[in-house]
């Protein structure tokens, strides 16, 4: 493996690396005075969801409405939210896998968020546009991507809370929509903040065929492995081992968590141990740009021993839910017709998509605002996608 380490660091690399460092952070009625309560909505920018109550910053605990990025107020008693950090100590994720196309590469950030709760990602859609900036997408070329998680923080809220006097009157008279108006149809359960870093590797070989390019992936694959301390128990000759570095085209890392600055390529484990050790050095000195990880999301549903109002509470937490949903899958088409509108040199097609991408964002707002919510069918826009397809000889 050294030989092929020792190749993969004199091939010429291209840097690439992205820091988001304008948070943006917006305050919004939600039934009480912005003296009392100051709340940040999500935006693309925003490292996390947090709201500021009579001087106490929560991240757990308060009422959230995923598909409009919106923090509500607090329905729980202070000893209830305000749960003490619970210091995780920094779990490292290596997740490693090969990338074709950009479905693929949606789909690898995507899981990256997933969890077996309630969980939402709401700022992927932003990491697959600057990550598919980073890598070529061709019948002749296949990308490696290596990413490392941090998760730096969690913040728990009581595993069963009380609801402040308000809230649980609205919910004793069975006002429901007067409760959801200010508290959300679900609350943040938990929260765990930290950082990924992507490291890119892109091979390209005229040779690739349908025939070998499966072999020749595994090989590409199980390199990249060993240079993150992983073993995949596949043998790499060491003719394979200077094909694999003869097909290197370039290398490239990013990341949205602000002022942190990767290195271009991991190039050995030593050098994976080294920057995995200061990137959970730079999020303990700056716990302030760690980004959202997951919101674990829960519904109000055991928080009424009144039929009714829990049917009621499930009803609008549903609700919420597919709008979010299908909202989700709306901003995911959108990416695909952005990708195609960027890197298309056809005038007609870039036309075709960017009308789409204004039809599409009236999707996501209606399907946001829950006024006429319904999800792709998947066919959607096929004729541009097919066109592009063919244009690129994918």
């Amino acid at each position: 493996m050294k030989k092929t380490l020792t190749a993969l660091a004199i091939i010429g690399s291209i840097f690439y690396s992205c820091n988001t460092d304008d948070a943006i952070q917006d305050s919004i009625e939600t039934g009480v005075s912005k003296s009392e309560i100051t709340i940040n909505q999500k935006s693309a920018n925003v490292n996390n969801e947090s709201i500021v109550k009579n001087g106490k910053t929560y991240f757990s605990g308060f009422g959230y409405d995923p598909t409009s990025d919106i923090c509500y107020d607090l329905p729980f008693s202070d000893s209830d939210a305000m749960q003490p950090t619970t210091y995780i100590n920094q779990p490292l994720v290596k997740t490693i896998e090969i990338i074709k196309t950009h479905k693929q590469l949606e789909s690898y950030v995507r899981r990256s968020r997933r969890s077996d709760a309630y969980v939402y990602a709401l700022e992927n859609g932003g990491e697959v546009d600057e990550l598919a900036k980073r890598i070529r997408f061709s019948e002749n070329t296949v990308t490696v991507a290596a990413r490392i998680s941090v998760k730096r923080y969690k913040y728990l809220a009581s595993g069963f809370p009380f609801l402040v006097p308000d809230a649980y009157t609205m919910l004793d008279q069975g006002r429901i929509t007067e409760f959801v108006n200010k508290y959300g149809a679900m609350y943040v359960d938990s929260q765990t903040l930290g950082g990924d870093v992507y490291y890119l590797y892109t091979f390209s070989d005229a040779s690739f065929n349908s025939s070998t390019i499966t072999e020749f992936e595994n090989q590409i694959k199980a390199s990249i492995d060993r240079l993150f301390d992983q073993e995949n128990g596949t043998y790499i000759s060491p003719s394979d081992q200077t094909r694999i570095a003869n097909a290197l085209r370039s290398t490239g890392s990013y990341t949205s968590v602000a002022g942190f600055t990767p290195i271009n390529e991991v190039q050995t484990v030593s050098q994976f141990e080294s920057e995995s050790a200061r990137f959970m050095d730079y999020l303990n000195d700056n716990p302030t740009n760690a980004k959202t990880i997951s919101l674990n999301l829960k519904r109000y549903f055991s928080l009424s021993g009144n039929q009714s109002v829990q049917q009621a509470l499930d009803t609008a937490f549903f609700n919420r839910t597919q709008c979010f949903i299908d909202a989700m899958e709306w901003v995911f088409l959108r990416g695909d017709l952005r990708f195609i509108a960027e890197n298309t040199t056809d005038d007609s097609l870039r036309a075709d998509a960017n009308n789409a991408i204004t039809q599409v964002q009236t999707y996501i707002e209606n399907s946001m605002n829950c006024t006429s919510s319904s999800a792709p069918l998947g066919n959607e826009y096929a004729d541009i996608k097919q066109r592009y397809t063919i244009e690129k000889g994918l």
